[in-house]
């Protein structure tokens, strides 16, 4: 009788665990690693710290949830581990684990099988998991089959975009090599310049530069100037780091005029906006002031819909300078007029007005975008109705 009652306490807590979400091993983790050769099972370690935001909201929000207990419990022996105590520095130097959350899968050998960097939903979580499961195709395959050697161009390339997808560190230059000029005009090459390519002395971005008109042809101009910004913008950062820079400007003038672009003049301007933008020297009231004279000398006709819009959300919400302020609702009607992103639209116009005091006005295109959210298929409200409470609480006080 007491066997009896014992089983039935056994299964009532597994079927508790399952239903309350992840079940954390809580011995060492030596005994870990011990349980998954014993169980043949992968061991997920969710490596976080004291600080992380997204840390602790998986941790209230996804780790208790029924469906990811389930699987987790099923498939996985599951580990938490701080990664600036104890055990978890050595994990985070052995893993070169860099930003938090990881999301860490190793075998009973401490041979990794594959991670994700950042924190997920549910559904997310669960496909993270189903991957990792795939021993055949999951990161850790590929690293096994770099170690042992395979350098053939298509491996590489697999294997370069699953370490940005992963946020590990690849010297791309070890792919590049195997890679004629001519081979640079592959969409593989191309997604990888994208991904990889910061030093504008390279031969890859040289024969990119060079052959920019070409690349345009073949992959239309919005994804290759976007790229080009971004690279150019990048190789000024060194500037941060010296004691007396040239002026920004010139640099950039430099180096671009070292190619025969059309409109370079336009892609300065945006390298010089890049570059306040991302940079340390971060001037967003100067950022704002390069946006307004790109638009005002080509004409907003000529920018693309996402650089405006991104303009538009970066003036509305850093810029102080309020003859540009004024300006950027001109922009926003642009896009209204268009037809274009309209609730988004006005409830950046919205945001706008309150930073420059009428809030009567703020309160009249909050409310028209919230009328046009509500008109949508999939509407998605609360940002409008949150920002709609916001103007309000002032009254509330009065």
């Amino acid at each position: 009788m007491l066997r009896i009652n014992f089983v039935f306490f056994f299964i009532f807590i597994s079927i508790l665990s399952y239903s309350q979400g992840i079940n954390f091993f809580e011995g060492s983790f030596n005994d870990a690693k011990e349980l998954a050769i014993k169980q043949n099972k992968i061991i997920f370690i969710d490596c976080y710290t004291s600080w992380c935001g997204p840390c602790k909201w998986m941790a209230k929000n996804v780790f208790p949830d029924k469906n990811v207990g389930a699987f987790y419990n099923q498939n996985f022996i599951n580990y938490k581990m701080d990664m600036e105590k104890g055990v978890g520095k050595d994990v985070k130097k052995v893993y070169k684990i860099s930003g938090y959350p990881t999301l860490l899968f190793i075998n009973g050998e401490g041979e990794e099988e594959h991670r994700s960097l950042g924190g997920c939903d549910t559904a997310e979580f669960i496909r993270i998991g189903r991957k990792t499961l795939d021993r055949e195709n999951n990161f850790g395959s590929l690293l096994r089959k770099y170690n042992s050697g395979d350098r053939s161009p298509e491996f590489l390339a697999k294997y370069a975009l699953e370490c940005v997808n992963l946020s590990i560190g690849y010297d791309i230059n070890e792919y590049f090599k195997t890679q004629n000029d001519t081979d640079l005009f592959k969409e593989i090459n191309l997604t990888l310049i994208e991904c990889y390519l910061t030093d504008i002395n390279s031969r890859e971005f040289k024969f990119f530069a060079t052959n920019y008109e070409k690349y345009i042809q073949l992959y239309g101009n919005q994804r290759i100037e976007s790229r080009l910004v971004v690279i150019f913008s990048k190789s000024l950062w060194s500037l941060t780091n010296q004691k007396d820079p040239k002026p920004v400007p010139v640099v950039i003038n430099e180096r671009v005029g070292l190619y025969q672009f059309k409109d370079s003049s336009k892609i300065a301007l945006k390298i010089e906006m890049q570059f306040y933008c991302n940079s340390k020297w971060r001037d967003w009231n100067y950022y704002s002031v390069l946006a307004d004279k790109l638009i005002d000398k080509f004409g907003i006709d000529s920018i693309q819909n996402y650089e405006l819009e991104a303009i538009i959300q970066n003036v509305g919400k850093n810029c102080t300078n309020i003859e540009i302020l004024n300006k950027s609702l001109i922009w926003c009607d642009f896009f209204i007029n268009k037809n274009y992103l309209v609730s988004e639209n006005m409830l950046n116009k919205a945001r706008i007005y309150m930073k420059i005091g009428k809030l009567d006005s703020a309160k009249e295109y909050a409310n028209k975008a919230l009328v046009e959210e509500q008109n949508k298929t999939t509407p998605q409200i609360k940002e409008i109705q949150k920002f709609i409470k916001e103007l309000e609480q002032p009254n509330e006080k009065n």
